[in-house]
């Protein structure tokens, strides 16, 4: 005997069994959420506060980018291996006023709520670009002199 299956029984079956992990921003009271959904319940399960005035930018990494090479050869043979965590996301807050804005880079684990990184420019200007990737974080933002 064959049972037919639908997509939607299908998908609904994985997610049952396969936790969804999903971090949401919240510009008016500064923060992140992070949320778990098994089968058909959602669940709070960290959250940060933002220091700072704005959230400016919040960047991830695409699902679907390909890693390149997991390591570099060095010289002796041995392999230097890239940290690479696909729950990766930035966010870029600002906090200050006049001639005392500064703009902090901030990374995060988005499973644990960790935060990996974070860094300080003061006197910026401009909009900020955020761009997450393999191992690494590309930004701009203007500096005023």
């Amino acid at each position: 005997m064959t049972t037919r299956c639908t997509p939607t029984s299908n998908l609904h079956k994985l997610v049952e069994h396969i936790p969804l992990y999903f971090t949401i921003a919240y510009p008016e009271l500064m923060q992140l959420k992070g949320f778990i959904l098994k089968g058909s319940e959602v669940e709070e399960t960290w959250s940060a506060h933002l220091r700072g005035d704005k959230i400016l930018a919040v960047n991830s990494k695409a699902p679907n980018d390909a890693v390149y090479s997991q390591g570099r050869v060095l010289g002796d043979r041995s392999v230097l291996h890239k940290y690479i965590n696909p729950n990766v996301m930035a966010v870029a807050v600002e906090s200050g006023s006049g001639e005392k804005v500064q703009v902090d880079m901030q990374l995060y684990d988005m499973i644990s709520g960790t935060q990996l990184y974070h860094a300080r420019h003061k006197q910026y200007s401009g909009p900020v670009h955020l761009l997450v990737v393999e191992n690494w974080l590309l930004y701009t933002c203007g500096v005023v002199n």
